[in-house]
């Protein structure tokens, strides 16, 4: 193999990485050059067992022979201006939370990951991001709350003309979601024409 890509890196293991290890080593040796492409912010997500400093430090740590050479992309191309403009505003406030603090984890070394979180948006669309917090009622589970305000949501911005192929529910785990949509059919079957 002449040259090797990997796409989202960010999400690759500790075994996934002393799988590719010998091989980008041994590209390098034959002086090959090989792409590692990912954002390790997002490897906050820990998606299947990812670990942020195989991308935030280890590669240039382990292949520092190899030169690795890393590049920031500071454009934004998917996201409408909105959202970069809130993500800018998020990580930022992150960044300065996290030096207020040290403890268990490797604050240098998240703090290392999110030193570029400034990105510049292209996209100029609309669009907006809520964080909407909720507590149960009398009697209501964690999860019946949650799925109450989601829902309460979904039914505002479609009152306010929102077509439901824009509108996205993101969960960190897929049971998450699959609670979330028993809760939609058995309380909001009326919206889809279902009851």
């Amino acid at each position: 193999t002449d040259h090797i890509l990997i796409d989202e890196f960010q999400d690759t293991s500790g075994m996934q990485w002393a799988n590719f290890r010998p091989l980008l080593q041994e590209n390098a040796a034959r002086g090959m050059q090989d792409l590692l492409v990912g954002d390790v912010k997002q490897a906050i997500y820990r998606f299947r067992g990812s670990n942020a400093d195989i991308m935030g430090s280890q590669v240039e740590r382990e292949m520092g022979s190899a030169e690795p050479r890393v590049e920031t992309l500071d454009t934004n191309r998917r996201s409408a201006a909105p959202i970069v403009a809130f993500n800018n505003r998020f990580f930022r406030n992150l960044v300065e939370r996290l030096q207020c603090y040290s403890g268990d984890c490797n604050t240098a070394e998240i703090l290392r990951h999110y030193a570029d979180v400034e990105q510049q948006a292209v996209n100029l669309q609309e669009g907006s991001v809520n964080i909407i917090t909720t507590t149960p009622e009398d009697g209501e589970s964690r999860d019946d709350a949650i799925c109450r305000c989601t829902a309460g949501q979904v039914v505002r911005l479609l009152d306010s003309g929102v077509p439901q192929s824009v509108i996205a529910i993101l969960t960190r785990r897929s049971d998450e979601i699959e609670k979330l949509a028993k809760w939609f059919i058995r309380n909001l079957a009326w919206l889809w024409g279902l009851d």
